[in-house]
């Protein structure tokens, strides 16, 4: 994959909280350069299962995810994808409700099942209703 800068659509800079990483969104991908490895998680378009904004800490919405930066103490985004060892990344952009809206603005028309709605914390699934009656 060639890095044009034609392509970048929306970029966070590193802050102290990202621990300096740096996040990007491209029209078929999207990268996060994880300094503290020296490498860059590259996530194509077609791998996309979901995205959303979650509450910290991590441990409330998922137990095993690859956490790139500080997302324990901090609002973070929460990409699902379908392939690699970790298939739940979390990490803290600089602004994360504007980084999950250019990721569903630029992905999300394709049918990918990304979530377009803002769900900024942990919700517990309701469970099925049975009504048991005695005789």
């Amino acid at each position: 994959m060639t890095e044009s800068i034609a392509d970048l659509i929306y970029e966070s800079k590193g802050t102290p909280k990202s621990l300096w990483n740096t996040y990007r969104i491209f029209n078929d991908r999207i990268e996060l350069q994880f300094r503290f490895f020296f490498t860059k998680i590259i996530i194509p378009k077609d791998t996309f299962v979901k995205v959303d904004v979650y509450k910290p800490p991590v441990i409330r919405t998922v137990f095993w995810a690859l956490k790139i930066d500080l997302a324990d103490l901090y609002t973070h985004v929460g990409i699902e994808r379908n392939s690699g060892i970790f298939k739940k990344l979390r990490f803290t952009p600089s602004n994360p409700n504007e980084f999950k809206q250019k990721i569903v603005s630029v992905h999300g028309g394709r049918g990918s099942g990304i979530s377009s709605d803002f769900t900024t914390g942990f919700s517990i699934p309701e469970a099925p209703r049975t009504t048991v009656v005695f005789t």
